[in-house]
């Protein structure tokens, strides 16, 4: 066999002759935003927008890169989503993302049972809430260094200033509360359909630019006042196709989710749900008390999360933008934590 190939399925794959190479090879080369249709794009949210004149921008000056999920036969592309921002005295909403290649992670679940083992997690989740629960907080380092090492994917989170209550179900489309409940979609209070029309837009926007329509989607998102059961994750889900539709004609294999958040969730399927709720609360938390206090502040733990943000993996892209409204214009800005 040639030492640079090696076949499976009658397929032959070129193997890297260095970490570098294979590190190369796993990153998108050319993102395609020319494959976002732009037909609809001018009646979407602000918030889509500016995040793809941000990317775009960002792209340019070769700051922006994203993951190949399209490499070692991945089928599908799981999505895992979390926010923050809820609790009273919040200055800021937090949607946090991850997109990984599903069939990529079949050894990470092995890599963090050694974590769980090693620090007697047992079947506790690793959460922001209970970052103070100490088999958790001793493992939060090897925890990160093992999602950094072996997930192949993209985390994004996006922060937006609670003051912008209306970028997508303001009083002059909130005909749009009615068209969804005609559709069957269910029905979704004001602040909700805010919400979720956020999420949704966010997964429609990102999807096309690293997944095929030969591949699967799979959404999995944790307990939330937008998702409190399954009928109406199941009525997410329906929206999601829909909007789905409104950035791409990619025609998707399946697209489905999890109804683990709200039965018993399997341990890989939480493991890799934690990042999410941990960035989306420590961000959130991180600069909230900045425009509150004038300097930032975290609860214990929280600050590995922080730094953690700082750097992207080998083969996890990461990035973390701010959505605000300078001098009566909306802004988006992208955020670079520090290492130390």
């Amino acid at each position: 066999m040639n030492s640079r190939f090696i076949e499976h399925n009658n397929t032959k794959y070129e193997v890297p002759n260095t970490w570098e190479e294979f590190v190369n090879s796993m990153t998108l080369k050319d993102i395609q935003f020319n494959s976002i249709k732009r037909d609809r794009f001018e009646e979407n949210s602000h918030l889509i927008r500016l995040l793809d004149s941000y990317f775009q921008e960002q792209h340019s000056k070769g700051k922006f890169t994203l993951p190949e999920l399209k490499t070692m036969e991945n089928e599908s592309i799981a999505i895992f989503s979390d926010y923050g921002g809820e609790h009273k005295g919040s200055k800021y909403n937090s949607y946090s993302f991850l997109f990984c290649g599903w069939n990529h992670c079949y050894h990470i679940s092995e890599a963090l049972m050694k974590v769980r083992e090693k620090y007697d997690l047992n079947k506790n989740e690793i959460s922001f809430k209970n970052l103070d629960y100490g088999p958790s907080f001793r493992a939060l380092d090897e925890y990160l260094e093992t999602i950094d090492k072996n997930v192949y994917g993209f985390s994004l989170t996006i922060l937006i200033d609670r003051n912008l209550s209306s970028l997508f179900i303001g009083n002059q489309n909130i005909h749009l509360l009615k068209e969804i409940e005609n559709a069957g979609l269910g029905h979704w209070h004001k602040k909700a359909a805010e919400k979720l029309m956020r999420i949704l837009h966010i997964i429609g926007y990102v999807l096309p630019l690293i997944a095929d329509s030969n591949q699967k989607v799979i959404w999995m998102s944790d307990k939330d006042p937008v998702i409190q059961n399954s009928e109406m994750f199941n009525n997410a889900l329906g929206l999601l196709k829909a909007v789905l539709k409104v950035y791409s004609d990619n025609k998707y294999k399946q697209i489905g989710g999890a109804k683990l958040p709200f039965e018993d969730k399997d341990i890989h399927t939480m493991d890799l749900l934690s990042i999410t709720d941990l960035i989306a609360g420590a961000v959130e938390q991180y600069f909230t008390t900045e425009q509150k206090e004038g300097s930032p502040f975290v609860k214990n733990g929280a600050e590995k999360v922080i730094k953690w943000l700082a750097n992207s993996g080998d083969f996890l892209k990461k990035e973390v933008v701010l959505i605000h409204n300078i001098d009566s214009k909306l802004r988006i800005e992208g955020v670079k934590f520090k290492k130390e």
